[in-house]
Order: C-alpha cells, then sequence, then structure tokens
C-alpha cells in the first residue's frame, strides 16, 4: 500500500508542479528526485537517464516501470495503470496534464482503497493463521 500512495504522491506532485511551474515534465521528474517518495519510485531517476540517452519520453518511462522492482510489487493492472500514465504525460497543453493527472489521481485512489479493502477483510485471517499455526508447532514440539 506504501507504493500506491507514494504513486498518488509523485502524481499529485506532478499536477501541482505542472499547474503553478508549468515547467516541461523532465524537468519536473529530475526535480522530483530529491522527494522522499523517489526511493521507493526509483523508476524516475532511470526514466530521466533514459531520455537524456534519446530514448523518447514515453518509451523511457515504460522500459523503467518493467525494469524496476516496481513492476513485481505492483499487479499486472497496476504496473499498466502506471505505464499508461507515463504514456499520456507531457503529450497535451497544460490544461490537459492537469485533467489527465486528476483522472489518475481519482485511479489510483480506488486502487489504494481496494487494497486497503483487501487488507483489512483478509489480514486478520493471515495473522490468525499464523498464530494458530505456531500454537500447533509448539504443541508438536512438546
Amino acid at each position: 500500500m506504501k507504493l500506491l500512495t507514494d504513486i498518488l504522491l509523485l502524481i499529485s506532485a506532478l499536477r501541482n508542479e505542472i499547474e503553478f511551474s508549468r515547467k516541461p515534465i523532465l524537468s519536473l521528474l529530475g526535480e522530483s528526485n530529491g522527494l522522499y517518495f523517489s526511493k521507493s519510485l526509483s523508476f524516475i531517476s532511470e526514466c530521466v537517464t533514459l531520455t537524456d540517452k534519446g530514448y523518447d519520453f514515453a518509451k523511457a518511462w515504460e522500459m523503467s516501470v518493467k525494469k524496476d522492482s516496481i513492476s513485481y510489487l505492483l499487479s499486472s493492472r497496476d504496473t499498466e495503470l502506471l505505464i499508461s500514465f507515463g504514456s499520456q504525460l507531457g503529450t497535451t497543453d497544460v490544461s490537459g496534464q492537469i485533467s489527465l493527472c486528476v483522472l489518475y489521481e481519482k485511479l489510483f485512489e480506488e486502487k489504494l482503497k481496494a487494497a486497503q479493502k483487501y487488507e483489512e477483510r483478509y489480514g486478520k485471517i493471515y495473522r490468525q493463521s499464523g498464530i494458530f499455526v505456531g500454537a500447533v508447532i509448539i504443541i508438536l514440539i512438546l
């Protein structure tokens, strides 16, 4: 869930920066490396590096998301959603970019809520199962 929260923070930060600073996307992504969520979203720096090497932004975003360990921590749908966001980022005017960020914020908020419900529902089961298995092992040892 922390990863989804960090993705939401990234999108929100990008939306605010696009709205107020109106800087190019690559400049904003380069600046985001100093933010606290940049360690969990290390694909951002990889994306900037790939674009510096001449890759198209959308392709660099996709390659960096797939290459990074983030793709193993997210579901395939979440990964595709993140790739889709990157493929559209920087392709329209400022108001279009803000609308894109708002849309993806809502989509990732839904994903986060679903993950929280899943953890709430099944987290108890996993913890209780662990306690039960531990008790059985202790009984067997005695």
